[in-house]
């Protein structure tokens, strides 16, 4: 009988950690542009999940029967007063398209003032550290 002699071979390498590099960085600049597209994208997503939170609590409101109460105690002062879903939700829908139009820009306009600011005073520093 042979005698085979099997030889084994490690497949990991292992490999030397050294020092932790840290870099620090000055941002100087913002690119105005790409501000605006990120926050328009950003507050458009957040418009969303607050449209759709408001959906949930209608119609909480409108299986226990809150929004007919209100109906019928409003229904003394004004008679023909009707809580309608569609009509509010546009409207909370072109309010939210308005808000989120007008905070894109004020992101816009203050990516210019910092872009102002750190031309006077230099930015700030970012310290960066690589990972493990």
């Amino acid at each position: 009988m042979a005698r085979t002699t099997v030889q084994m071979v490690q497949d990991r390498t292992e490999r030397t950690v050294g020092p932790i590099r840290k870099t620090r960085v000055v941002v100087r600049r913002v690119a105005p542009w790409s501000v605006f597209r990120f926050y328009l994208l950003y507050n458009f997503c957040v418009m969303l999940v607050v449209l759709f939170g408001l959906t949930i609590i209608y119609n909480i409101l409108g299986a226990i029967g809150v929004l007919h109460s209100t109906e019928k105690f409003l229904r003394q002062f004004w008679n023909t007063f009707h809580f309608n879903g569609g009509w509010l939700f546009t409207r909370a829908f072109a309010i939210g398209v308005v808000m989120v139009v007008f905070w894109s820009l004020v992101k816009l306009m203050t990516s210019f003032m910092y872009n102002l600011i750190s031309d006077l005073v230099g930015g700030f520093e970012v310290t960066l550290t690589e990972s493990k």
